[in-house]
C-alpha cells in the first residue's frame, strides 16, 4: 500500500460544500480581508493522476506528498476574486485573529 499525501485540493465538483468552496464564498463577499501565510495547493486532476501511476506502478511501502505550489493566502483570494468579477482582499488579518477565526 502507498501513502498519498494531498495538499489543499482544488478542483470541480459540488460547491456547495463546506471546505474549498468556502474560498469562493469567502472572496464573493468582498470583504477584503485575508490570513497571513501560504498554503500549499494541488489540481484535483494530477491527485487522479498520482493515484493511477501508483497503482499501475505498484508502489507498495512509498509515501508521496502531492503539492503543486505554496501560495500566499492574499495571492490565492486575490486569484480567485479576479476569476468570479470581485475585488481583490487589501487587509491582512493579524495572526491572532486568524487563530480564532481558524474554527469557523
Amino acid at each position: 500500500m502507498a501513502v498519498l499525501n494531498p495538499s489543499i485540493i482544488l478542483g470541480p465538483g459540488d460547491w456547495s460544500g463546506q471546505n474549498t468552496p468556502a474560498l469562493w464564498r469567502q472572496a464573493a463577499r468582498e470583504q477584503g480581508i485575508y490570513p497571513g501565510g501560504t498554503a500549499g495547493f494541488v489540481d484535483l486532476r494530477d491527485v487522479v493522476e498520482a493515484v493511477l501511476f501508483v497503482l499501475e506502478q505498484d508502489r507498495n511501502g512509498h509515501r508521496f506528498i502531492l503539492n503543486a505550489a505554496n501560495v500566499s493566502w492574499r495571492e490565492l483570494l486575490g486569484e480567485i476574486a479576479e476569476s468570479i468579477g470581485g475585488k481583490p482582499p487589501t487587509r491582512k488579518l493579524a495572526y491572532w485573529q486568524s487563530a480564532l477565526l481558524w474554527p469557523v
